[in-house]
C-alpha cells in the first residue's frame, strides 16, 4: 500500500520523506492554514445576479490533421532511443457561431495549407464583428401586453425580489434601490422584432445586467491535443 505523509500546515500529501523535506523548506515561510467553519444555520446563496445574463454568442470549433513522414537520422542501435517518424499537420477546421436569437451565419469550413493561421485570423475577424454588435445599443420597443405586464408585476426578473419591498442586491451601504425600470435586450433591433422587452427590474439590477466582454470558444479535445496545433498562433499576435 502506498504511504502518504500529510503536511499539517497546508494539508498537502507526500509519499516520500525526501519530497516532504523539500516542500517544508518553502512551506514554513508561509502562514499556517486555518480552517474556518460556517456559522450554525448559515446559508450559502447566489448573489451575483448581474452575471446570470446568458452569453449571446458561443463559438464551437474542431480541427482535423494528417500524419506525414519525417526524414530523420538513424539512431544509435547500442542504446535505447525514441525515433520520430511522423508529424501531425493540421489540414482543416470547422467553426460554428451560435447566436441566442437564432441563425447568425453558416458554419465556416476550411481545407488547405496554414490551417492554424487561417483559423486564428478567422476567429479574430469574427470576434471583432461580434464586438461591433455588442457596441450597438438598440432602444426599447414594447407591446401593449408588455406594458400591462410591467405595470402589474413588481418582481425583478433579474434578482427575483419584490422591487417595492426588497432593494437591489447591488445597492451599496444604506442607499436602497426601490426604483422600477424596464429591462430590454439591447441586441434586438426594434425594426426587425415586435418587442425587445425582458421584464421589470430594479434600476441597479438593470444597470449591472450587461453582456459579458468575452466570447466562449469550445474546441473539441482542446486540453488533450488540438491546443498544440494553434497555440503558437496566439503568441504571435502582439495586438490582441
Amino acid at each position: 500500500m502506498e504511504k502518504f505523509i500529510p503536511v499539517k500546515r497546508c494539508l498537502l500529501f507526500y509519499n516520500s520523506v525526501e519530497d516532504l523535506k523539500i516542500h517544508e523548506m518553502d512551506c514554513k515561510k508561509n502562514k499556517a492554514v486555518k480552517i474556518v467553519m460556517p456559522k450554525e444555520d448559515s446559508k450559502l446563496k447566489f448573489k451575483h445576479y448581474h452575471k446570470s445574463l446568458r452569453t449571446p454568442f458561443v463559438v464551437y470549433a474542431d480541427f482535423e490533421s494528417l500524419t506525414t513522414k519525417m526524414d530523420t537520422c538513424q539512431p544509435d542501435p547500442k542504446s535505447s532511443y525514441m525515433q520520430k517518424y511522423q508529424k501531425h499537420e493540421p489540414m482543416s477546421f470547422s467553426l460554428y457561431i451560435k447566436y441566442k436569437h437564432g441563425d447568425y451565419k453558416p458554419p465556416i469550413t476550411y481545407r488547405g495549407p496554414n490551417a492554424t493561421k487561417v483559423f486564428y485570423e478567422t476567429l479574430k475577424a469574427e470576434a471583432l464583428e461580434i464586438k461591433k454588435i455588442y457596441e450597438k445599443k438598440h432602444p426599447i420597443k414594447i407591446t401593449d401586453e408588455d406594458d400591462r405586464h410591467f405595470k402589474r408585476t413588481h418582481i425583478c426578473h433579474i434578482c427575483g425580489f419584490n422591487i417595492k419591498e426588497v432593494p437591489s442586491p447591488d445597492s451599496w451601504k444604506d442607499s436602497g434601490d426601490f426604483q422600477k425600470v424596464i429591462d430590454h435586450d439591447h441586441l434586438l433591433d426594434p425594426s426587425k422584432h415586435e418587442s425587445n422587452y425582458r421584464g421589470p427590474a430594479h434600476n441597479l439590477c438593470n444597470l449591472m445586467y450587461q453582456h459579458p466582454s468575452f466570447i466562449p470558444v469550445f474546441i473539441h479535445n482542446l486540453s488533450g491535443y488540438d491546443s498544440h496545433l494553434f497555440v503558437k498562433e496566439l503568441g504571435g499576435d502582439k495586438k490582441h
